[in-house]
C-alpha cells in the first residue's frame, strides 16, 4: 500500500501551500535517519541511515503513521539527565495545589516536549482555558485576555497547547505592546488570537533549531505545533479588522499534515514543493531560488549524488528527479540547550517545594555541566549556611566538611543532591572540592559526568576563576 503524508496548509490570505506528499518510495530519499512506523512500531519504509529510534528521537504524527527521525548526536547521559529533570518536574507538579499546580503542569509539558519525551494525558478545551488562565496570571505587566467562542472539544495535549498560547500572548505583549487579547477556538481546533497593534512591530523571527535563534518562546510554539500535527501562523494583519493583528495555532492531528521543514528542488535549484513549516522557517516559497544554508546543502548534494549531506542546520540528498532539502531536527545537545532555556524563560511558572526544588536546581547544574559549562562556585560562609538545610530536604545526613576549607565552595543544593545520590564524604583535592562516593553508589551517569582523575566526583570546577556566588 502507498501511504501519503500531506503538508497542505493555508496561509492567512487563503492561498494554499503546495503540498508535499511522501510515499513509501519517496521516504528513502529524505536526507535523515528516518522511518515510517505504525502504532505497533512496525517499519513500513526507511532511509539508508536508519538504525532505529532512541532517546531524543523526533516524531511527526501523520494519520496512522509516524515519521520517526533519530538524532545523530546520540548522547545517553544528556538524554538521561533531561529525562530525570522532567520526571522531577512532574513529581513537583503533582505535589503542588491550585494555580501553582497548573503552572507547574504547563512548564512540565513544555519541557517534556522539547526534551523529546512528551507524555501528557489528553483533555479538553476547558482544560486549556484553565491552564492558560493560570499561566497568563504571571505575566508582567498584566494583560487582559478575553475568551470568545470556546466550544468543548477534545485536545491531545492541553498543557502544551496552553503554554504555546501563553507564549503567543507574551510575544504580542512584548513585541507589539498588546494590552488586551481576544482569543477564540473553532470546531477544527484552530485557536485565533487578536489584538490591536502594528503587525510589523510584532514580526519576530525565530526557528525550531536552537542554533538559529537566541530566545526560546516562539521557537517552542512552532515545536509544539509540529509535535501536535498542527501549525502556528502569524503575526499577520487580521482579515476581519484592519486595526488588529492576529496569530493562529492549529492543533488538529486529524489534518494529517507533515510538519517536518522539507522541500523538493529541481535541477535549477528552485523549490518545486515545500511543507508549510519549510516556508515558515526559510520564507522560501515554491518557485523561489534556494539561498543561504539550504543552497549550500543543495550544492553539496549535487557533488555527491545519493548521499545525505549537511550544511549548517540543513541537509540535502540528490535523488533521480529532485533534490530533497530539510532542516535537521534537534539532537540531544540541542534539546538539552532548549530545556535550560525553557527553565530560564518560564521561571515564573516554577514554584517547586522541597525536596523537588533542590533536585531541580542540581539537575539543571548537571545538565549545564554536560553541555560544557563550569560548575558554580559559592562563598564558603553562604555554602555552610545552606548546605545543612539542603541535605535535610533530601533526607540525608550532612557529611563532615573538610577543614581548612576555602572559597569557592560548591553549590549547596548540588552537593546535597550528590550526597543523596552517591553517598560518601566531601574532600579537597588540591583547590577543588570533590565527593568521594560510596563504593555502592549506583548513579553511573553522574559518576561519569563529574569524574575526576582520582576517581572522585567533582563538586567545583578546577581553578575556578569566576567570582564565588552567595
Amino acid at each position: 500500500m502507498t501511504r501519503r503524508a500531506s503538508s497542505r496548509v493555508h496561509r492567512p490570505d487563503n492561498k494554499a501551500f503546495d503540498p508535499v506528499r511522501l510515499t513509501d518510495a519517496d521516504l528513502p530519499q529524505i536526507p535523515l535517519p528516518a522511518a515510517w512506523l505504525d502504532d505497533d512500531d512496525r517499519v513500513h519504509a526507511a532511509t539508508p541511515e536508519w538504525r532505529g529510534a532512541g532517546p531524543g528521537t523526533s516524531v511527526y504524527r501523520v494519520g496512522r503513521l509516524r515519521l520517526v527521525v533519530a538524532p545523530d548526536d546520540h548522547d545517553p547521559d544528556i538524554s538521561t539527565l533531561c529525562q530525570h529533570l522532567v520526571e522531577e518536574l512532574r513529581a513537583a507538579a503533582g505535589a503542588a495545589t491550585g494555580a501553582h499546580r497548573r503552572r507547574m503542569e504547563l512548564l512540565t509539558a513544555g519541557l517534556a516536549m522539547v526534551a523529546g519525551t512528551p507524555s501528557e494525558a489528553s483533555g479538553t478545551t476547558a482544560d486549556v482555558a484553565e491552564l492558560l488562565r493560570a499561566g497568563v496570571a504571571v505575566l508582567n505587566p498584566p494583560i487582559d485576555v478575553v475568551t470568545l467562542q470556546w466550544p468543548l472539544l477534545p485536545v491531545a495535549a492541553p498543557a502544551a497547547t496552553a503554554l504555546a498560547l501563553k507564549q503567543m500572548i507574551a510575544n504580542a505583549q512584548r513585541h507589539d505592546g498588546a494590552a488586551a487579547i481576544r482569543i477564540a477556538v473553532t470546531p477544527g481546533l484552530l485557536f485565533r488570537l487578536q489584538w490591536r497593534g502594528d503587525v510589523r512591530a510584532a514580526d519576530v523571527r525565530s526557528s525550531r533549531h536552537q542554533a538559529l535563534r537566541e530566545r526560546w518562546g516562539l521557537g517552542f510554539v512552532w515545536q509544539a505545533a509540529d509535535t501536535l500535527g498542527g501549525i502556528a501562523l502569524g503575526p499577520f494583519p487580521s482579515p476581519t479588522d484592519p486595526l488588529r493583528s492576529e496569530m493562529t495555532l492549529e492543533v488538529n492531528p486529524a489534518n494529517q499534515r507533515l510538519t517536518l521543514p522539507l522541500a523538493a528542488a529541481g535541477p535549477d535549484a528552485r523549490i518545486q514543493r515545500a511543507t508549510g513549516t519549510w516556508e515558515q522557517e526559510t520564507r522560501l516559497l515554491p518557485g523561489s531560488l534556494l539561498g543561504g544554508q539550504p543552497a549550500e546543502a543543495y550544492s553539496l548534494a549535487q557533488q555527491m549524488p545519493g548521499a545525505a549531506v549537511e550544511s549548517g542546520s540543513f541537509r540535502a540528498r540528490q535523488a533521480p528527479n529532485r533534490t530533497w532539502i530539510c532542516m535537521t531536527p534537534a539532537g540531544a545537545r540541542d534539546r538539552a540547550i532548549d530545556v535550560i532555556r525553557g527553565l530560564a524563560h518560564e521561571h515564573d511558572l516554577l514554584r517547586a517545594t522541597e525536596p523537588y526544588r533542590t533536585r531541580l536546581v542540581a539537575l539543571a547544574i548537571l545538565l549545564r555541566a554536560a553541555l560544557g559549562e563550569r560548575l558554580p562556585g559559592w562563598n564558603l560562609t553562604a555554602f555552610r549556611q545552606q548546605f545543612r538545610a539542603a541535605c535535610d530536604s533530601q533526607g540525608v545526613r550532612p557529611p563532615t566538611l573538610p577543614s581548612p576549607a576555602f572559597s569557592p565552595a560548591p553549590d549547596p543544593m548540588l552537593a546535597a543532591y550528590l550526597v543523596g545520590q552517591l553517598g560518601g564524604d566531601i574532600r579537597l583535592s588540591g583547590k577543588q572540592w570533590v565527593l568521594h562516593p560510596s563504593p555502592t553508589a549506583q548513579n553511573a551517569v553522574i559518576a561519569r559526568l563529574l569524574a575526576t582523575q582520582t576517581g572522585d566526583v567533582a563538586l567545583t570546577s578546577p581553578a575556578l576563576s569566576l567570582e564565588a556566588r552567595g
